[in-house]
């Protein structure tokens, strides 16, 4: 992406303007034009909210016996319609991205675990000539809950094990067996737990390099799409039964709205703290102000940036007729840009 530098100076040159060697030291035009730069971001954050470059997706953990939690730091908009609900993975690092921490290397032999960067990272379990690999994590689960452990296998059958100890399988021990070894192979495997700590294990003997990935464990719960409800429905309406001091009051949320104060609740309170929402958010941008700062927009339309800061410009030059042709080019292509890369804008929430 352009920086400010680069484009501040492509801007002075094009109004024949000394250039700059350090965006912070600046005089006159100069200094108009790099906060034209960050005025006009200014303007097109408020015209256009859900823009792809802000986008992020939200999580929040629900703590039994809470309601309200703070909004996302610095949201601009929040789509409602895409919360949902579902239980919190309790594994840690199943993903392995760019190590297997949080995982214990228990292999014997010439057993090992170790961490390989294919498939944007995967845990290797090497058995050798004589050993056994095995990869272990503990896990803190509710007793008597059902759960249910995900996991893509690649390169040959490994071992599940489920216990109460370290390498145990008290609860659980299946071997997943592959019918793909060239793509790998998805399972999902329940279990009940019968203690708080349980252990995940997975292991095989084979003198081979075989592949875990994509490991979670979540309670057995369907996933629940939150509707969402104004504030004034919710104390005409729900208030007088979430709000009682007793426990008959707490249950799975099923509603979602916006306090007065910028804080997300949920309806009715929630009975347990195995839940996580997840919903899609745009956050607002940090002001730039340094030469290396990138510009969050696309380089294809650095042209409707030049316009905006241009304005400015002609502002302080005095120049109508400048002013007017950059205003035109800025608005239109403005509008080329909420067209391209928003479309319609639908229902949304709006930080105060």
């Amino acid at each position: 992406m352009t920086d400010l530098k680069t484009l501040t100076n492509k801007i002075l040159e094009d109004v024949g303007e000394p250039t700059v060697t350090d965006v912070t030291s600046t005089k006159g035009i100069q200094t108009v034009c790099v906060n034209g730069i960050q005025s006009t971001l200014d303007e097109m954050m408020q015209k256009g909210r859900r823009w792809p470059f802000l986008y992020t997706q939200q999580s929040q953990a629900l703590t039994a016996g809470t309601r309200k939690y703070s909004a996302p730091s610095g949201f601009m908009d929040l789509d409602w319609e895409s919360m949902i609900l579902k239980a919190e993975n309790i594994i840690t690092n199943g993903t392995f991205v760019s190590n297997v921490t949080s995982w214990t290397d228990s292999s014997t032999g010439t057993g090992s675990l170790a961490h390989t960067s294919t498939g944007n990272g995967r845990a290797r379990l090497s058995a050798g000539s004589s050993g056994v690999a095995i990869m272990t994590q503990s896990l803190t689960c509710t007793v008597s809950r059902k759960y249910v452990v995900n996991v893509r296998i690649f390169s040959g059958a490994i071992d599940l094990r489920i216990g109460t100890s370290a390498g145990g399988s008290q609860t659980l021990t299946q071997t997943l067996t592959i019918d793909n070894l060239g793509d790998g192979q998805f399972f999902t495997v329940p279990f009940t737990a019968t203690a708080q700590t349980h252990h995940i294990t997975f292991q095989h003997s084979t003198n081979a390099n075989y592949y875990v990935d994509f490991v979670e464990v979540r309670e057995d719960m369907e996933v629940v799409n939150l509707r969402e409800i104004k504030y004034e429905e919710y104390k005409r309406v729900y208030a007088k039964t979430d709000e009682l001091p007793q426990v008959s009051s707490l249950g799975r949320p099923s509603r979602v709205y916006f306090t007065p104060n910028d804080e997300i609740a949920f309806s009715p309170v929630p009975d347990q703290s195995s839940y996580i929402v997840e919903f899609d958010s745009w956050i607002e941008p940090t002001e730039i102000s340094a030469n290396t700062d990138a510009l969050i927009t696309p380089d294809d339309y650095d042209w409707v940036l030049e316009a905006g800061a241009k304005r400015h410009i002609a502002r302080r030059r005095g120049d109508r007729d400048a002013l007017r042709g950059y205003k035109e080019i800025f608005d239109e292509g403005l509008d080329l840009m909420i067209n391209d890369l928003i479309g319609e804008f639908p229902e949304y929430a709006t930080a105060v």
